[in-house]
């Protein structure tokens, strides 16, 4: 992700080629190009930096068009805000296959300004591996009976319980779970297994190679809470979430 990959002023040239249009008016909010992208983009580049678009939907155009004109952070190198000639570009196959089907191309050559950038998209600090040890009555078994989808939503993030699954190699509860705390947003197990003192430990999954942030610590910590919550005998052991 490009808040996460790249710190600011590390990138002196950008290069959008043909992004998907999503032609369907239902689906023009999935464009990759609009004011959060481009305030992102001026808050990791330097003065100077330069930005180059270019698609063959004229829609989309126009719509590139309009964001390019509005945001303030950056200015166009030539004396109209697109051009239809590439002379001194490198071309794409799929610009290649575009020009010989007779569609038009559209150009955008545009310069990071000097204004600077109110948003800064910081990039979430990573916390501890979290994890909860409980000590409770019950087994997997019981606990992967009483899951429910849930969504719960803070001032800091939002969290998704999405869908549960048990492994068929050492019977852990793996849960599905979606964590936005912007600018971030991570896709991501949490599992729940036992341990050989008989207690149950709470923690993340490696899939999805997730980042330890306050977000999934406020998952761990509610998936914790939902247990106890659903059998009021269960005790926490330990645990090293940080503090809400």
């Amino acid at each position: 992700m490009l808040t996460l990959s790249c710190s600011p002023n590390s990138l002196s040239e950008v290069y959008i080629n043909y992004p998907d249009p999503w032609p369907k008016k239902a689906h023009s909010d999935r464009r990759l190009i609009n004011d959060k992208l481009l305030t992102l983009l001026a808050s990791r580049m330097p003065v100077g930096g330069l930005l180059g678009i270019s698609t063959d939907h004229a829609d989309y155009a126009g719509a590139i068009d309009l964001y390019l004109e509005q945001t303030p952070y950056f200015t166009s190198r030539r004396t109209t805000s697109y051009s239809h000639d590439a002379a001194d570009r490198v071309g794409t196959k799929y610009e290649q296959v575009a020009l010989q089907e007779g569609r038009r191309c559209y150009y955008f050559r545009w310069q990071r300004n000097d204004v600077p950038v109110e948003k800064t998209f910081p990039i979430p600090k990573e916390q501890p591996m979290p994890h909860v040890v409980l000590r409770s009555p019950v087994g997997i078994d019981e606990i992967a009976e009483q899951f429910e989808p849930a969504y719960i939503e803070t001032e800091s993030a939002t969290v998704k319980f999405l869908e549960a699954y048990r492994s068929l190699h050492d019977g852990k509860l793996l849960v599905e779970v979606f964590v936005n705390e912007e600018p971030l947003r991570q896709h991501i197990g949490l599992a729940v297994r036992e341990r050989a003192s008989g207690d149950m430990i709470v923690e993340m999954h490696d899939v999805g190679f997730p980042r330890p942030t306050a977000g999934v610590h406020q998952a761990i910590g509610t998936l914790a809470g939902w247990i106890i919550e659903r059998f009021p005998a269960t005790v926490i052991v330990h645990s090293n979430l940080m503090e809400p």
